[in-house]
């Protein structure tokens, strides 16, 4: 079976959950339209297919933007400001040396680069 009629096979059972789930006699005859027409031609069912996939895609771009957005304010913003006002800045301003910088007396060897991790 090819993936095109394997799509509208998809759509079709969809269609017809749908319709067990929502109770909307045009959902039967939406899935027997796209099947039929898919039936008696591969153009018909490939612009079934890539409609079907252009509305999945525009979906999938709507959704997963309203979704990370509320999950960055819904979730990270109250947890950032909590720990902001728990523990104060995470920056370290204040200057206590000069230079934070540590001199390391080290003489490097061939065995020091050859399994660095």
């Amino acid at each position: 079976m090819s993936k095109v009629y394997s799509s509208i096979l998809t759509i079709c059972t969809g269609f017809l959950f749908l319709n067990i789930i929502f109770d909307k006699e045009w959902m039967i005859y939406t899935s027997l339209a796209i099947g039929t027409l898919s039936l008696l031609s591969k153009k018909i069912a490939d612009l079934i297919v890539r409609g079907w996939y252009r509305v999945g895609s525009i979906l999938g771009y709507v959704n997963s933007r309203i979704l990370l957005s509320v999950i960055f304010f819904v979730v990270l913003t109250p947890i950032a400001l909590l720990k902001r006002t728990l523990t104060g800045s995470g920056l370290d301003l204040k200057k206590e040396h000069l230079s934070y910088f540590k001199k390391r007396d080290h003489l490097f060897e061939k065995s020091d680069f050859e399994k660095p991790w």
